[in-house]
């Protein structure tokens, strides 16, 4: 699953409002699922969208989106419970 994530757009969440930012949040998770074709992923997908609902501000989801960069690039925790739960790979 790829997603068009930057330090940037990641970083433009805490200055949000936090309905703003869990609607700006779920925007980008559907819009990887759309241009996802691994079928495997569905099950992320759901994963993604139970965690941001569970957040409680938008430090929570900054943190989120770092945690799916840092996977992504092979730099996150080891036999990590979060990692284990989506497979490892972004």
């Amino acid at each position: 699953m790829k997603f068009n994530l930057t330090s940037e757009k990641i970083s433009s969440i805490a200055s949000m409002p936090f309905a703003e930012a869990m609607k700006y949040s779920l925007d980008i998770i559907n819009s990887a699922h759309k241009s996802s074709i691994d079928p495997t992923d569905a099950m992320k997908i759901v994963r993604l969208r139970y965690n941001i609902a569970t957040k409680k501000n938008s430090v929570q989801l900054m943190k989120l989106f770092y945690d799916i960069i840092l996977a992504g690039e092979g730099l996150g925790v080891k036999n990590s419970k979060w990692k284990k739960q989506y497979g490892g790979k972004f």
